[in-house]
């Protein structure tokens, strides 16, 4: 089963790939004065679904937010991140040992912000632990 942290060491890798900068899952607060956080990734890493089919087979689906935050960036820069994020997500994502396919994924700037959304959405098998002893073979005559 791919984990949380599997799939956040994967984005990691390469939101590092498209620019060596910090990347944060959770929440970043800005001081005044604070010249180290001017270019960061921040990743929103949601659960959408998780359904399981039969006893072992579990679909899953994530919803990813990657937003580019530049101080000095202009839409030229943010088109050319576009670029580089389309390059290394698309058209699928190595993720442990296994390689999942993003079907799409779409960009946008909102508030000076850049913005790459796409939804991880793979079959994984389900981690189940049995209680107890298993059934033996047992007789049963009818009268």
């Amino acid at each position: 089963m791919i984990g949380i942290d599997e799939i956040k060491s994967a984005l990691s890798a390469l939101l590092k790939k498209t620019e060596d900068i910090d990347v944060f899952y959770t929440r970043v607060e800005k001081t005044e004065g604070s010249e180290s956080l001017e270019r960061y990734f921040h990743v929103a890493l949601i659960p959408v679904s998780s359904e399981l089919f039969g006893s072992m087979m579990r679909d899953r689906a994530f919803f990813i937010d990657v937003s580019y935050i530049n101080d000095h960036a202009d839409a030229n820069t943010f088109y050319e991140w576009m670029e580089k994020m389309d390059e290394a997500i698309l058209p699928c994502i190595h993720i442990s040992d296994r390689y999942i396919t993003v079907e799409s994924a779409n960009f946008k700037i909102i508030d000076e912000v850049g913005h790459f959304t796409f939804t991880l959405k793979f079959m994984d098998i389900a981690e189940t632990v049995q209680e107890g002893e298993t059934a033996q073979d047992i007789t049963i005559s009818f009268k």
